[in-house]
Parts: structure tokens; sequence; C-alpha cells
């Protein structure tokens, strides 16, 4: 594929290449990602994105308070159980801070006929549980991840929208969901962690 570009965009792309060590076309395929997941996040609701922030503000004060000006680097809350539970704490009590003081969709939810529903509102207590279910599915489902894994979901959607069973839109949101399991086990270190509970 030929592209046009005016001489002084090839000339930044070039410098950006060399300094990052990539050739022309890595360079090009790395902003273009970027520019994907800048749009991506984006669609992130409001508050997961401000929480987000939350809780990368206050890995890095964490890290800055416990291991130093020099040893900055986002993720010894994945490599060190002290950090980790420093950065769980903070979490925890950020959640606490946020969590609403009423629940209008209660009510709502009351007349489902979902006997999780109807469990819920009986049992206030086992919300924490439900939600604790579906940590462990997305958990279960980014450890699962592997290249292997990704193309045939990634064929099976397209099955699906071949065949009228969910939109483009749906299809896209889905190969992009594919491809962050992968990135996630990755920057989660999730073949580590299996490593040291073997």
């Amino acid at each position: 594929m030929a592209i046009r570009m005016p001489p002084d965009m090839r000339a930044r792309l070039e410098a950006a290449a060399e300094s990052s060590g990539r050739t022309l076309t890595g360079e090009l395929l790395s902003r273009l990602k970027d520019s994907f997941t800048r749009d991506e996040e984006r669609r992130t609701p409001d508050a997961i994105r401000a929480l987000s922030y939350m809780a990368n503000i206050t890995e890095r004060r964490i890290e800055l308070l416990l291991c130093g000006r020099d040893h900055i680097n986002g993720n010894h809350w994945r490599d060190d159980h002290l950090v980790f539970d420093a950065f769980k704490g903070g979490i925890n009590w950020l959640l606490d801070q946020l969590r609403p003081r009423q629940s209008p969709i209660r009510d709502s939810i009351a007349k489902g006929d979902k006997p999780i529903v109807k469990i819920i509102v009986r049992d206030p207590q086992q919300v924490g549980a439900v939600g604790e279910a579906m940590a462990q599915t997305v958990f279960s489902e980014v450890q699962d991840a592997s290249p292997k894994e990704t193309n045939r979901y990634l064929k099976d959607l397209q099955a699906m929208s071949a065949v009228g069973e969910i939109d483009v839109d749906d299809l896209r949101g889905s190969r992009d969901i594919a491809y962050a399991r992968a990135d996630a086990k990755r920057d989660l270190k999730i073949d580590d962690l299996e490593e040291e509970q073997s």
C-alpha cells in the first residue's frame, strides 16, 4: 500500500522511528494503533476513566513513598506484595468514598424475573458475591487469552456477523475486547502469577 504524505510529516515520522528504534512502517503502525486506542478510551464511560486516573495517581504516590523517586515505574504493585497491599488498600478506600448513598435501581430490579436479581434484593450482602463472580469470569477470560484463542474467538464473531447474529458495531467492539484480553494478560503478568502459584 502506497501512502502519500507531506515531506514534513515524513521527516517527523522518520525522526520518531529512529528515536524509538522502529522501522518507518513499525512507527506508522504503532501510531495508528495508539490512535485507535485513544478512540476506544473515549468510548470508556467517564466515571471509569476518572477512577482509572485516580488509581494511577494513587499507585504512583505509593511507589514514591515506598520505593523512592528513582524507582517509579508503575509496575511495583504487580512485582512487590507490600506495594500491592498498599495499592489494594488505596483502591478499596477510593471505592468506599465513591459508593452511592442510594440505589434508585433497587426497586426496578426487584420486579425482575431473574433468580439472581431476587436473591440480591432479598439479601443485599450477596451483591458483593455477584461482583466477585463477574470479576472471576473476567479474570478467567484474560487468563485463558492466547493468540490461538483470540483467533478462534474472532472467527466465531465473523461467522456470527455473517449470519446477522451481531451487528458491525458489536463486532468491532468484540474484536477490541479480544485483543485487550491478550494485552491485559501480558501487562498484568498473569502467566507469572500462574507460575508463582505452581
